[in-house]
């Protein structure tokens, strides 16, 4: 098995590099840039930041080019240990790391809640109850909600988003979802919840186009929306 991960961790590095991320943080930083009216200080709160922050490094890289003294507070949130959040805080100095736990007694408000690819590894068929009080919770700190996650729309879509994450994310033991978000699914969420879309970006390449079959645009989106109706 250790062997199937460092292969796997070699072929994404080799193979895929850091395009995704380059690509998600540009479109993510626009919208960030094209929303955010006060260009003093932005507070982003990234829920899901995992042990190596790239895409949240990116944008806040992406920001400052357009506004030079522009202040920037980022929180980030994951399943971390004491001693990983220690380790994290000195590793990277621009941002605050809190264990999730802390995230449910915080009364901090920010102008953006940043989830990337975060809710699929929740359980959609499993733990819609989770997914949902997530909706809730960042929507309530946030002023806007930033979405990235998979639609699938058949069998062979899902089992391609499948594979996918085998390959992006077995290799650092996070869990292979069963399944993800079909485009109705996700409209009912937004429904139940009462927030409003503002945004939808879909048919977005987040890989090169040679990996058009196992990456199509089509199953990848971007939603921004926010509870001020």
């Amino acid at each position: 098995m250790r062997i199937i991960k460092f292969l796997l961790k070699y072929f994404r590095l080799i193979i895929f590099n850091e395009y995704r991320e380059n690509q998600l943080s540009k479109y993510i930083s626009e919208e960030i840039k094209n929303l955010h009216s006060n260009s003093k200080e932005i507070q982003i709160l990234d829920f899901g930041s995992g042990m190596n922050p790239i895409v949240i490094q990116k944008i806040c890289e992406s920001i400052r080019l357009k506004y030079k003294n522009i202040k920037l507070k980022v929180d980030c949130f994951d399943f971390y240990s004491s001693e990983q959040v220690s380790n994290l805080n000195k590793k990277f100095s621009d941002f605050n790391f809190y264990h999730l736990k802390d995230f449910d007694s915080s009364k901090k408000k920010y102008d953006f809640a940043i989830i990337l690819d975060v809710l699929h590894h929740v359980g959609i068929d499993k733990n819609r109850k989770e997914v949902l009080q997530i909706f809730s919770n960042l929507s309530k700190t946030s002023k806007y909600v930033i979405v990235k996650d998979h639609f699938y729309s058949s069998k062979l879509s899902k089992y391609l988003l499948i594979a996918m994450d085998f390959v992006g994310n077995y290799y650092n033991n996070v869990s292979i979802p069963s399944t993800y978000f079909t485009e109705g699914l996700y409209d009912e969420i937004l429904k139940i919840k009462k927030l409003k879309e503002i945004k939808r970006l879909k048919n977005k390449y987040y890989y090169k186009r040679y990996w058009l079959f196992f990456a199509n645009p089509s199953l990848h989106f971007i939603s921004i929306f926010t509870n001020k109706n």
